[in-house]
């Protein structure tokens, strides 16, 4: 944050897919300690690549595996919002691996996302759901300002959402998030996250989020 000498506050927003991500780890870094490592493969809509966006015949029916720097901001950016709630160690003790693509959807970003942590992980997606439904966002509603002589709450903003995550519940909710249902939750400030299982690779937990 960068306070301005007109009375404003200039704020450098991250990545568009980074911004939901790093909701979530932040949460669960808050519930089950230290994360370890974190894949994530990202479905993102077309309004990611802004106007006039994408020629109609390069997405209609397809997918394009690649989307220019993306994948390296995935990758680097979570690792330096949470040093600046967690410790500097996040720079360099996180491990983060991407993969990004473009997909025919007009709006709202699908992470598929996989998470490990150093200590002991959680014993069951219950208590994943549990930690991310009662995680208190206020105490990472401060900023200070690039200066450090000044702080500002976000909380007071007119975008800032009554309930930044919302969980789907597996049973009725399985097949939840999708983008054309849950991207415009909160007035698109809210993340969704549902499908919490066991990662069998990793021993950690994976889920997807929009």
């Amino acid at each position: 944050a960068h306070s301005s000498s007109h009375g404003g506050t200039l704020i450098a927003n991250s990545n568009c897919s980074v911004s939901g991500l790093a909701v979530v780890l932040a949460a669960l870094q808050s519930a089950f300690g230290r994360l370890d490592k974190v894949t994530v493969h990202t479905l993102q809509a077309v309004s990611g690549a802004g106007y006039p966006g994408l020629p109609s015949l390069s997405i209609m029916n397809n997918v394009i595996p690649y989307i220019g720097d993306e994948e390296e901001k995935i990758e680097t950016e979570p690792c330096r919002i949470l040093a600046s709630h967690f410790g500097e160690s996040y720079l360099k003790d996180l491990t983060i691996s991407a993969s990004s693509n473009r997909v025919p959807v007009i709006d709202g970003h699908t992470l598929n996302v996989s998470v490990s942590f150093q200590g002991q992980n959680p014993q069951s997606a219950a208590e994943v759901e549990d930690a991310l439904a009662n995680w208190d966002s206020n105490r990472f509603a401060t900023l200070k300002t690039r200066t450090g002589d000044s702080e500002v709450n976000l909380s007071e903003c007119p975008s800032w959402p009554s309930a930044p995550l919302y969980i789907f519940h597996d049973g009725a909710h399985v097949a939840r998030p999708q983008p054309r249902f849950d991207a415009k939750r909160g007035d698109g400030m809210t993340v969704s996250v549902g499908r919490i299982r066991e990662c069998k690779v990793t021993g950690g937990w994976k889920m997807v989020i929009v």
